[in-house]
């Protein structure tokens, strides 16, 4: 018993080895306040065998004793510190967090950067009457009270988000197999009736031609490619694809899957048709979006059926909108108003595209990479 006791006791942090080996308990683990290393094992000859071997400078120069005790202190308390500073910064961070929340949700409404401090007033204003019940109501005011919304920040945060939002439509752009680009034409009307007719016929006459590729978007068991032009989507042949066919049309799950998908389409459209009859324009919005299911069935293909992705991918993108650049004029009467004269091009960019753009900014991300300050 008297071995089992004394085994025990040696697994277990001795408070002790912080003033003779500079370490301390933290998590269950024996941390080195010089190194920040970690012994799993807590027993005193590990600890000492790393004391010995990694810093024998510090052990020659502070001897055992008072000095010693003296500089472990001093460690202790400067760790101590650290800690304490990162958890004001943490909650400095998270008062970045919400800065950030904010100063998005006045740009995407379209609002002058001045609305951040008026912004802040309402909610201390609200917080002061709907949290009045509540024990911790003055840390939730200081909270507000700490995030930062001034004018000048809310500019600076609307900045950062938009180049953020930039960075990664650039690499989505270069990450992506296809990609389509769908632009307003000029509305000059010089020769548009003369060239009107002649415009509908090529069109309408190339559309003739991807008949039997829109098709196979929803039902890829029920089509032959062998005589489609596929030359324009790279690495991919028509030998591949109907190779792939012919063992999606063996599958009976997928026949299934793709069975089920156009169930599914087929009843959205229905409800849309009575909506649509009811003039119930909101409720339509609420719908799934169809381009929605038929992605998502077509992610959910295993790799063996690469090629076919492939083709799904390249005609889905050929569906591109001009409805963001018909926004986009809207948004631009709304943001530069008379009001707004001396809004800057640099800010003005930036305000339209976190309106255009359906990305959200990871402004957590951001707020990391800040230093953190408080409201002043």
């Amino acid at each position: 018993m008297a071995k089992r006791k004394k085994d025990e006791e040696y697994r277990t942090f001795q408070d002790e080895w912080t003033e003779e080996f500079t370490f301390v308990e933290r998590a269950g683990s024996a941390v080195c306040l010089i190194c920040n290393d970690k012994i799993a094992s807590m027993k005193r000859s590990n600890v000492k065998r790393h004391f010995d071997t990694r810093h024998a400078t510090f052990a020659s120069k502070y001897p055992a004793g008072d000095s010693r005790k003296k500089a472990c202190q001093e460690l202790l308390s400067r760790v101590q510190a650290s800690q304490q500073q990162l958890r004001v910064w943490t909650r400095q961070g998270d008062c970045n967090s919400a800065s950030f929340a904010g100063s998005l949700a006045i740009v995407r409404k379209g609002k002058p950067f001045t609305d951040g401090e008026y912004a802040k007033t309402f909610m201390l204003d609200v917080a002061s009457e709907l949290f009045d019940d509540l024990p911790n109501k003055d840390k939730i005011i200081k909270r507000i009270q700490d995030m930062p919304l001034s004018a000048r920040t809310v500019h600076d945060r609307t900045i950062m988000m938009a180049n953020q939002v930039e960075e990664t439509q650039v690499k989505d752009i270069n990450a992506a197999p296809f990609f389509s680009l769908a632009l307003d034409e000029s509305t000059d009307l010089a020769g548009f009736t003369s060239s009107l007719l002649q415009s509908f016929k090529a069109r309408f006459g190339e559309f003739r031609e991807h008949t039997r590729l829109f098709k196979f978007i929803t039902h890829p068991n029920e089509c032959s490619l062998n005589t489609a032009d596929l030359s324009y989507i790279p690495g991919v042949s028509v030998r591949d694809v109907e190779a792939e066919v012919a063992d999606l049309k063996a599958s009976d799950m997928w026949v299934n899957k793709f069975k089920s998908l156009n169930e599914d389409l087929e009843r959205i459209a229905r409800q849309k048709a009575e909506l649509a009859s009811k003039h119930m324009w909101t409720e339509m919005k609420k719908l799934q979006p169809e381009d929605q299911l038929i992605i998502k069935t077509w992610n959910a293909l295993p790799v063996t059926y690469h090629t076919l992705q492939r083709v799904s991918i390249a005609v889905l993108t050929m569906f591109g909108s001009t409805y963001a650049c018909e926004q986009s004029f809207s948004h631009l009467k709304n943001i530069k108003s008379n009001l707004r004269s001396r809004l800057t091009d640099e800010s003005l960019n930036a305000c339209m595209k976190l309106n255009l753009t359906k990305y959200q900014p990871d402004y957590k991300a951001i707020s990391k990479s800040m230093q953190h300050q408080k409201s002043h």
